[in-house]
């Protein structure tokens, strides 16, 4: 056994008397035995090892306080500071035991020592018995809620026949292997906390798209009902759950410690309310079960109410015959000027707002010109229905606003080439993009090579197809430094989303400058002061309007779509029904 054991590289085995026999001379103290026939003589032996240590060890359905999910097994391994959590009255102990012997040798037991580290007192052996080596042995016991337990695994052989055809003879010792090292600890906890306390720093004034941070936090006066182990008078949250207009909260959000609390962004997109639910999470995965103020037991709520988004109309040009800036709006000196040859082009089948005519433009000096209208000092919203005839240079302009030295902003149409205000993610053309320079300093109008550069640029990929009519929308959200291109109401099918679906095509970073517009707002071109006015649209453009403030999703869905009154866009926010 010390040889099978020890590894031994060799082992001699000789018979002979005993050495009392031998001194005595006794004349039967040495034999002539038969070495071969139906007499002779058959020594039998086999190796037996003890087990190997247990690998794959621990508690099961232990809870993760980081990931909030339960593990299949762990082993909080020596340290009784901090056990494994489990929320069973009898957890389930694995261990994955084998024997150099392999399937060759006997049956081994897996044996599980436990002790109750909170009361000294040992729970003796339990053991999983009778199975072939490299099997996963399993255990469970009933312990007692609040208190912390260590425990160890080892293997054991079982008697079993060495090969002697007389089974009465030699038989397999039990042996003992090594014990798991080292302990594992974990604690029971089948206790529920007690629904957080939401705090957040959003303020009633807040429009939609403000970032607010929540923190949640466990009351103060909460501790667990233990009286003894590892959680006697311990706040034991470890984490929370949250869902935003969601009662059964998913989200989870581990705490800074045990007992701490967890910060979170959340950002209300919409002019909707949106309500955050928030449910403590205990040290073994339990969740707060009372308390709280939603009307769902243990589970807390606090609801966003942006305030109302100050959106005013500046401007609305239908381009249905005349140049007229809609008689309803507070300055209709805002009357656009033709310039080149741009005229009316009109037909019997109507354009999208329901216009049988529209500001046609050749791409050759064409364009529409009025006062300032929006600047980029603050936020503004403009919006136009249009329809490339040609437009074969890089870039046609639909809509422009002049300031001191570029224009403020240019939406348009980019024929070839790339896009986008990254340079590692650029968007081929032919595409719609809004764009806005990052100062107010002299230079060249738009251009691609400007796009990464001296641009902030929201970009989305185009139809190559012409004639099409085409819906877009740009929204400068300066409170949150955001350009938004809205196509046909939403985004388009190459980026994953469909048209009309209310989210931006495109989104850009963008910082707002210090003054306002003070060049003419035009319609089929831009303009700088060193190159003059330039990118001249060919094509239509249908139904323009502009708006001090950011527009809402569903403004933006309503200009695409028009309301059940009116397939005019402009017309219905401009003045609802």
């Amino acid at each position: 056994m010390a040889a099978a054991s020890g590894n031994w590289p060799w082992l001699t085995l000789r018979l002979s008397g005993s050495s009392t026999d031998e001194s005595s001379l006794n004349q039967w103290s040495w034999k002539n035995f038969q070495a071969s026939g139906a007499n002779g003589m058959v020594l039998y032996f086999a190796w037996s090892n003890a087990p190997d240590t247990p690998t794959q060890y621990g508690t099961r359905d232990t809870f993760n306080a980081q990931t909030g999910q339960l593990s299949s097994y762990d082993c909080q391994a020596d340290n009784s500071a901090t056990p494994d959590y489990v929320d069973v009255q009898a957890p389930t102990w694995q261990a994955k035991i084998r024997d150099p012997e392999g399937s060759g040798g006997p049956n081994i037991d897996g044996e599980f020592n436990w002790v109750n580290v909170t009361t000294g007192s040992s729970q003796g052996t339990i053991a999983d018995t009778g199975l072939s080596p490299g099997s996963t042995f399993t255990k469970s016991r009933t312990g007692t809620a609040g208190d912390e337990y260590k425990w160890q695994a080892f293997g054991a052989t079982e008697s079993g026949t060495d090969g002697n055809p007389d089974s009465s003879l030699d038989q397999y010792p039990i042996l003992d292997g090594i014990a798991t090292f080292p302990w594992c600890y974990f604690t029971i906890d089948t206790g529920n906390p007690e629904a957080p306390v939401i705090t957040t720093n959003w303020n009633a004034s807040d429009p939609p798209g403000t970032e607010a941070q929540f923190t949640f936090t466990e009351p103060s006066t909460y501790t667990t009902a233990y009286t003894s182990g590892p959680l006697a008078g311990q706040n034991d949250v470890v984490g929370y759950l949250y869902g935003l207009n969601n009662s059964d909260p998913s989200i989870y959000v581990p705490a800074s410690s045990m007992g701490g609390s967890a910060t979170v962004d959340i950002t209300d997109y919409t002019e909707a309310d949106l309500t955050v639910y928030v449910q403590a999470v205990g040290a073994s995965g339990n969740p707060s079960t009372y308390g709280g103020d939603s009307g769902f037991a243990g589970i807390s709520e606090y609801t966003i109410e942006p305030a109302p988004v100050n959106l005013a109309p500046v401007g609305w040009w239908r381009l249905n015959g005349n140049g007229q800036v809609d008689s309803s709006m507070e300055n209709p000196s805002e009357d656009l000027a033709l310039l080149g040859n741009a005229g009316f082009g009109c037909n019997g089948t109507a354009n999208p707002p329901g216009y049988t005519c529209s500001l046609s433009l050749s791409g050759s000096a064409d364009h529409a010109a009025t006062q300032a209208v929006v600047g980029n000092n603050g936020s503004f919203s403009v919006s136009a229905w249009v329809s490339p005839a040609g437009c074969e240079q890089t870039y046609c302009a639909v809509l422009s606003q002049g300031a001191g030295s570029v224009s403020a902003f240019t939406m348009g149409y980019q024929a070839s080439g790339s896009a986008g205000s990254s340079a590692s993610s650029p968007v081929d053309c032919p595409c719609w993009l809004f764009s806005m320079p990052k100062s107010d300093t002299a230079g060249d109008e738009y251009t691609p090579s400007d796009a990464g550069s001296g641009w902030y640029v929201a970009a989305v990929p185009a139809s190559s197809a012409t004639n099409n009519w085409t819906q877009l929308t740009g929204v400068f959200y300066a409170e949150h430094g955001q350009l938004q291109l809205y196509v046909n109401g939403g985004d388009v099918g190459t980026l994953g989303g469909s048209a009309g679906d209310g989210n931006p095509a495109a989104t850009a970073s963008a910082s707002p400058w210090g003054q306002p517009g003070t060049g003419s707002f035009r319609i089929g071109a831009d303009w700088t002061n060193a190159g003059g006015v330039a990118d001249y649209f060919d094509g239509s453009i249908s139904d323009v309007c502009a708006f001090y403030g950011p527009l809402s999703q569903a403004n933006v869905q309503t200009l695409y779509s028009g309301d059940q009154n009116t397939t005019d866009g402009c017309s219905a926010v401009i003045k609802p029904s």
